[in-house]
C-alpha cells in the first residue's frame, strides 16, 4: 500500500498521502451550501459520510440533494429519493425515461436556484454528467466522486468528466490508473469504505450478533438480492431458491436478508413469507449481517467491497434482462463484474452471472465456502491481500481536505 499512497506527483491533485483534517480555522473558507447527487444505495453512503465530515468543519453548513436514507439521516433536504434511478442496462432506462427526465428537471431547477459553494456528483453518469455541465456554466464548484470511467477503463470518457468539473475523486486505484494513463488531473484516496468498516471489524462478533438480536450457534449466510428494484425482480427469487436447497443440504444454516431501502421492503417480505427456513429480514445493517456472516451471497456490487474488507466470503450474482446483457456485453469489454475481480485483476471470487446464475452453481460455490477447507481459507488469503490495495484509514478526512484545500 505506501508504494500507491505516498508515490510523489507534481500536481496535488494526484496526491494521495494520509492527510490528517483540517480544522475550520485553517482554511479561512466559508461552505454555507452544498447539494450531494448519488444515485443508488452505495452513492448515498459515499455522499452521508463526507457531508459528515464536512459539517466537523462547517457546523452551520446547508446540505439538499438526491439521495436515500442515509443522506437524510445525516440532515440532507432531499429533491427526491433516487432508489429510482437503480436501472442496469438501457432498455432497463428507456421504459423509466420519461420519470428520470421529469426528475431531472426537478434536480436542474433546485441546483440553479440554491446555487450552491459546493456540488458533489457520485457515479451515475447519465444523470450526473448533465448537472456537472449546468453547473460549470453557473460556475458552482463541483466534485465528481466515484466517476462513472471507473468502469469503462476509457481515457477520453475520464477527460470529458475532468474538463466538466473543478476536480475528480478517485477512490480506485484502478480509476486512478486510467486518469494517470491519459495524463488527466485526479486525486487518489484509497476507499472511504476502509473508514466505515474499521467499526465492525473492531468490534467482537458477540457484541455483534447481540446488536442483531441473534444468538450464537447457526452457521448464518447473508443473502443481498441488491438495491435496485430491478435486482429485486430478477436476482431475489434466484437467492431465495439457492437458500431452500442449500438448506436441505445443510440444515443448520440460518439465512439473513438486509432490506437496502425501505421502498423495498414489501417485495422482500412478500417473497419471504412462508418460506420453510429460517430467514431473517433486517433492514438496513448491512454490514453487521455480512461481519457474522459465514458465506455472503450477494447481488455484484459495492456491498462486495463491504465483504471484501470484513474478509467474509462471497459468491457474486447477477441477472438482467436479455437485451439489456447483451446490449452491454457488446459496449462494455470487462473481463470481470465484481469489484474485488477488478481491483486484484484476477477471479478471487466467483462471478455466477446471467447463465451461470443458477441454483445448482450457487449451492456448488456454496458449500464449498461455507465448510472449512483449502477454497475457504484460499479465498479469505486473498481478501486480505486485496485489503492491503484499498488504502489507508483517513480515506474521508482526506477528501474532505482536498475539498477545502482545492475546490471551494
Amino acid at each position: 500500500m505506501k508504494k500507491m499512497m505516498s508515490a510523489p506527483s507534481k500536481d496535488k491533485r494526484h496526491r494521495s498521502k494520509n492527510i490528517l483534517p483540517m480544522k475550520n480555522s485553517d482554511s479561512g473558507k466559508k461552505l454555507s451550501r452544498v447539494m450531494m447527487f448519488a444515485g443508488e444505495a452505495s452513492g448515498d453512503l459515499q455522499a452521508a459520510m463526507l457531508a459528515r465530515e464536512l459539517k466537523r468543519h462547517f457546523p452551520g453548513v446547508s446540505l439538499s440533494g438526491v439521495g436515500g436514507t442515509r443522506m437524510k439521516e445525516e440532515g440532507f433536504d432531499l429533491i427526491f429519493d433516487s432508489t429510482v434511478f437503480g436501472v442496469i442496462g438501457p432498455w432497463e432506462g428507456i421504459r423509466i425515461l420519461p420519470t428520470l427526465i421529469s426528475l431531472y428537471e426537478k434536480s436542474k431547477n433546485a441546483l440553479t436556484s440554491t446555487h450552491p459553494d459546493l456540488a458533489v456528483l457520485i457515479d451515475t453518469p447519465a444523470f450526473n454528467m448533465r448537472l456537472a455541465r449546468l453547473a460549470r456554466k453557473l460556475n458552482i464548484p463541483t466534485v465528481y466522486y466515484f466517476p462513472p470511467s471507473a468502469w469503462s477503463g476509457s481515457t477520453k470518457r475520464a477527460r470529458e468528466i475532468a474538463d466538466s468539473v473543478t476536480s475528480v475523486i478517485a477512490a480506485f486505484q484502478f480509476t486512478a490508473d486510467t486518469y494517470r494513463k491519459g495524463d488527466i488531473p485526479h486525486f487518489y484516496t484509497g476507499h472511504p469504505l476502509v473508514d466505515v468498516m474499521q467499526k465492525w471489524k473492531e468490534m467482537p462478533r458477540g457484541e455483534i450478533l447481540s446488536g442483531l438480536g441473534l444468538q450464537e450457534g447457526p452457521a448464518y449466510v447473508a443473502l443481498m438480492p441488491g438495491s435496485r428494484t430491478q435486482e429485486i425482480n430478477h436476482v431475489l427469487s434466484l437467492l431465495l431458491d439457492a437458500a431452500k436447497a442449500l438448506h436441505g443440504e445443510l440444515p443448520g444454516l440460518h439465512f439473513l436478508m438486509p432490506i437496502a431501502s425501505p421502498l423495498l421492503k414489501e417485495p422482500i417480505s412478500q417473497a419471504v413469507q412462508g418460506l420453510p427456513i429460517p430467514v431473517t429480514l433486517f433492514q438496513g445493517r448491512a454490514q453487521e449481517v455480512m461481519a457474522v456472516s459465514r458465506l455472503s451471497i450477494m447481488a455484484s456490487g459495492s456491498a462486495s467491497l463491504e465483504a471484501s474488507l470484513l474478509e467474509v466470503p462471497m459468491i457474486l450474482t447477477y441477472r438482467l434482462n436479455s437485451l439489456d446483457y447483451r446490449l452491454i456485453r457488446f459496449f462494455v469489454k470487462l473481463r470481470w463484474a465484481g469489484l474485488p475481480n477488478l481491483i486484484m485483476q484476477r477471479e478471487i471470487v466467483p462471478e455466477l452471472i446471467q447463465e451461470k446464475a443458477t441454483v445448482e452453481n450457487i449451492c456448488t460455490y456454496a458449500k464449498d465456502l461455507i465448510r472449512d477447507g483449502e477454497k475457504r481459507q484460499k479465498m479469505i488469503s486473498d481478501l486480505k491481500s486485496l485489503n492491503s490495495l484499498l488504502g489507508e484509514p483517513g480515506v474521508i478526512a482526506r477528501i474532505a481536505r482536498h475539498v477545502m484545500e482545492s475546490v471551494i
